[in-house]
């Protein structure tokens, strides 16, 4: 019970995990060496290469959609009438051979296997298409966040802050005090 009770845990954990905000992970993110070069503290070099980067995902998703539901649409209009076909082409051998009652009528034809076949691969690609319309859609309102993000740093944020926080220990006998300085 101990073992289910901790995987449902872990699980829900995994599944309501949430990305950290920007200034938690800005410092040691690699991410940001990679986006920012040479300076690693700038934080507009930073929103600009994460809104190019989701602006880019969104658009390759979002064509990427575009494909599958189109192969997805052609798969399984060919799919049908592939069975359509098939099923007319077996009630039309019955009744010929009903009328003539000397052959009997083949029952192995793959066709129906194969449109069924190909109906599933059609239906699996118009899923994969609306989850790639989905994710498109996101990286797209992520890009617009982290425009507006930089936006706002551009305005607002070029100032530099200074705070000092005292600390006083009544057990040892301590005091003394932080520095912060935010640029």
């Amino acid at each position: 019970m101990l073992r289910i009770c901790l995987i449902t845990l872990v699980f829900a954990m995994a599944v309501f995990a949430q990305e950290p905000p920007d200034y938690y992970c800005l410092p040691n993110d690699p991410a940001i060496k990679y986006a920012c070069g040479t300076q690693q503290d700038s934080v507009e070099a930073y929103y600009k290469k994460r809104a190019e980067r989701s602006l880019q995902l969104g658009h390759r998703h979002k064509s990427m959609s575009t494909n599958f539901f189109i192969g997805g649409g052609i798969g399984l209009a060919a799919s049908n009438a592939l069975l359509i076909y098939a099923v007319s082409d077996y009630r039309n051998r019955k009744l010929r051979n009903d009328s003539t009652a000397n052959e009997p009528v083949p029952d192995a034809d793959p066709l129906p296997f194969f449109s069924f076949i190909g109906i599933g691969v059609s239906v699996g690609c118009i899923v994969a298409g609306a989850i790639f319309r989905h994710t498109g859609n996101n990286k797209l309102r992520k890009a617009e966040f982290y425009k507006k993000q930089l936006q706002d740093y551009q305005k607002n944020g070029k100032s530099v802050s200074l705070e000092i926080l005292p600390i006083f220990n009544p057990i040892r006998q301590a005091y003394g005090g932080n520095l912060l300085l935010d640029f």
